[in-house]
C-alpha cells in the first residue's frame, strides 16, 4: 500500500484489517516505528514471544488464513532496521504467510529491495501507473478525487469558504492529512498570512499548537525530543528529564502523544509525534535549520543523520527556495560540490525538479555562470 505522506496509508491498512478480522482471518498488525528491531531475536524479544518467529510463522501459514500487516516501512530508517524487515518479510513469504504492508511512495521507488520483496504474480501484467514500479504489486492510495473532496468539504463549511476562494487551499485538501490539518486551523481562525504549501500549512499549524501549549518552553522541549530521537534514530524517546508540564500540554494539543504500549508490556514513559509527518517537519525546524551552516560536515559522514531525516532536509531545501532563492543556490552548489553521500544530494535535485516552473527559477545560477 503506497502513497505520499499523509495519503492514508495507515488508515487503509486498518480499515483492511478490520474487513479480514470479520471474514475470520488472524491478523498480526504491526507498527513499524514502534520497534527498535535491530535483529530477528532481538524484534522477538519486544513482542515477548516465547519461540522463534521462524517457528511461528511455519504454524500460522497452515491454515493459510494468516495476515502479516506491516505499517510504516518507511519509518525503519536506518540499514539495520531495514535489514531487520526485510527478513521478516522474506522468512514471511518462505513460510507461506502473506504480507500487506505500507510505505511511502518515494521510500518504494528507490528501494530494489523493498520492490524485490513484493513483486508481482506471474500471471500478472505489468503496470505502468507509477513509473518505476512496473513490476510490484501495489495499491496506490492517491489524492482525494472531486466528488470525494466535495463530499468532505460540505462537511466542513469553513475549510470550503477558503477552498472555494484560494485555489491552493482546495490543492492541498486533497491529502487527508492536510485536510485534517486545515480543520483543525479553520475552526480557530486560518492565519493573517495565506497558506499556498504543504510546508507553509505545517508552519501555520506548529506556530497555533505551539502558542496553545505554552510558547518557547514547549518548543524548546520539542527540539530535546526530536535530539534524542534522531541520537538514537527512533521514532520514539523517552519522556524521562522533559519538563513534565510542556510535555503535557504538548500532548494536549495534540503535538505528541503517549507511545502505545507493547503487547505484554506495561505501558512506559516513551513519546511519539501524532503522525509521521509532523515528526518531519519539527526535525527540519528544530534540528536541521539549526544546523544549516553546517550541513555538509554532518552529512559527511556514511553513517550521519542524511538518512533518518531525509524528509527533513528535503523540507530545508524547498523552505530556502520558497524564501531565500539566491541562497537556494549558493546552499545547493555547496552541497554538490562537497563530500556528501549522493543519496542526500538529490534531495537538492527533487526540490528543483518539483518546484522550478520557468527560466527566471534559474537566474541565480544563470547569471552566475555569465559572469563566470
Amino acid at each position: 500500500v503506497i502513497g505520499e505522506p499523509g495519503a492514508g496509508k495507515t488508515g487503509v491498512l486498518m480499515a483492511l484489517a478490520n474487513k479480514l478480522k470479520v471474514l475470520r482471518f488472524r491478523v498480526w498488525f504491526l507498527s513499524v516505528d514502534g520497534y527498535e528491531a535491530t535483529s530477528l531475536p532481538s524484534l522477538e524479544k519486544e513482542l515477548n514471544l516465547q519461540h522463534r518467529l521462524t517457528e511461528i510463522l511455519g504454524f500460522a501459514a497452515e491454515n493459510e488464513r494468516t495476515i502479516l500487516m506491516l505499517d510504516g516501512l518507511d519509518a525503519a530508517r536506518d540499514r539495520v532496521k531495514q535489514s531487520t524487515w526485510r527478513a521478516l518479510v522474506s522468512e514471511a513469504h518462505r513460510r507461506g504467510v502473506q504480507v500487506i504492508a505500507t510505505i511511502r511512495l518515494f521510500d518504494i521507488r528507490h528501494s530494489q529491495p523493498w520492490q524485490q520483496l513484493f513483486p508481482l504474480a506471474a500471471s500478472e501484467p505489468e503496470s505502468n501507473a507509477v513509473a518505476g514500479l512496473n513490476k510490484v504489486r501495489f495499491i496506490n492510495v492517491v489524492e482525494l478525487s472531486d466528488s470525494e473532496l466535495s463530499q468532505g468539504l460540505a462537511e466542513f463549511p469553513k475549510v470550503q469558504e477558503l477552498a472555494s476562494s484560494q485555489a491552493a487551499i482546495r490543492t492541498l485538501a486533497r491529502n487527508i492529512f492536510n485536510f485534517s490539518l486545515l480543520c483543525q486551523l479553520a475552526e480557530g481562525g486560518m492565519p493573517h498570512n495565506p497558506v499556498h504549501t504543504q510546508l507553509e500549512l505545517l508552519e501555520a499549524w506548529w506556530n497555533k499548537r505551539i502558542a496553545e501549549a505554552g510558547g518557547t518552553q514547549t518548543e524548546a522541549v520539542l527540539t530535546s525530543v526530536v535530539e534524542q530521537m534522531v541520537s538514537t534514530r527512533n521514532l520514539q524517546t523517552s519522556a524521562v528529564g522533559l519538563d513534565v508540564k510542556s510535555v503535557s500540554e504538548a500532548q494536549s494539543v495534540g503535538l505528541i502523544r503517549a507511545a502505545p504500549s507493547r503487547p505484554g508490556y506495561m505501558p512506559d514513559d516513551s513519546i511519539e509525534f501524532t503522525h509521521n509527518v509532523l515528526f518531519d517537519y519539527a526535525a527540519f525546524r528544530c534540528f536541521v535549520l539549526p544546523k544549516r551552516d553546517h550541513l555538509v560536515s554532518e552529512l559527511s559522514p556514511a553513517e550521519s543523520w542524511g538518512l533518518f531525516l531525509r524528509p527533513s532536509l528535503g523540507h530545508f531545501f524547498v523552505w530556502f527556495w520558497d524564501k531565500y532563492r539566491e541562497e537556494f543556490w549558493q546552499r545547493a552548489i555547496i552541497f554538490q560540490s562537497a563530500s556528501v553521500p549522493v543519496l542526500h544530494k538529490t534531495v537538492v535535485w527533487f526540490t528543483i525538479a518539483r518546484s522550478a516552473r520557468c527560466r527566471d527559477d534559474f537566474a541565480p545560477i544563470i547569471n552566475g555562470m555569465m559572469r563566470t
